[in-house]
């Protein structure tokens, strides 16, 4: 142990430096080597049902003292959060991984419903629909979650287009947990975007054919109906014509 005041060399139990008599005390280790671990911290969230329940804002986890804080990235798929807690309406999820996952999955319900089309059989489509809305219904509880607000808030589904607006706009909200960080499933959030955006475009422009075609039809229709009125009215005038 050194004294702080002349430098001088003391004994690690020494109270009072032997040539100063300066007051020695303990310093703090700050090398660069020395870890420092960060206590958890716990928020009370209320889930759907109006239960409360407690959860650890962040792992513990150690730090270098020298070293800025950085966001890590959570080390938990999306896809393994919407499907793996598919009936877990506690915890939380942060935005980027909500709609990352519901996205890519969008994107495979459009893939499905074009082989189920192409079989000409919905009954798997029709599966994986009722688990994919039970699988977003809990994740979308979890996103609430994350900017701490009541699950309870799900059931703005039930009132048509004002109450919808409502839980997007706070499902759109930012949180407070850390995203999944990965450039594989970043590439792959941005091809099932580009996929959501081609089958948009491409359902819109069947549509509009589908209504020239029932027009055309339509008016055909009318045409058809007009000429055989006229010609029965012509037929009928000259059973009577004297």
């Amino acid at each position: 142990m050194f004294c702080t005041k002349c430098g001088a060399k003391n004994p690690e139990d020494a109270t009072f430096c032997y040539k100063c008599g300066n007051e020695m005390y303990l310093a703090p280790q700050t090398l660069s080597g020395d870890k420092s671990k960060i206590d958890n911290k716990k928020t009370t969230y209320t889930t759907i049902f109006g239960n409360e329940y407690m959860v650890e804002d962040e792992l513990e986890e150690e730090k270098d003292v020298n070293t800025s804080n950085k966001t890590v990235g959570s080390n938990i798929n999306p896809l393994s959060s919407f499907w793996g807690d598919i009936i877990n309406f506690n915890g939380k999820m942060s935005r980027y991984d909500f709609w990352s996952a519901v996205i890519v999955m969008a994107a495979v319900n459009l893939i499905l419903l074009a082989i189920c089309g192409y079989i000409n059989s919905m009954l798997l489509w029709y599966f994986y629909d009722i688990f994919f809305l039970i699988a977003t219904l809990s994740a979308s509880v979890r996103r609430l979650h994350d900017i701490n607000k009541s699950g309870a808030y799900v059931l703005l589904n039930l009132i048509p287009f004002v109450g919808q607006v409502i839980l997007l706009i706070m499902l759109l909200q930012k949180g407070a947990t850390k995203s999944y960080d990965e450039a594989w499933w970043s590439g792959l959030f941005a091809a099932s975007v580009l996929l959501l955006l081609l089958g948009g475009v491409y359902t819109a422009i069947t549509a509009y054919e589908y209504y020239q075609e029932q027009r055309e039809l339509q008016e055909y229709r009318n045409d058809l109906d007009k000429s055989i009125s006229d010609l029965e009215n012509s037929s009928y005038d000259n059973d009577y014509d004297y």
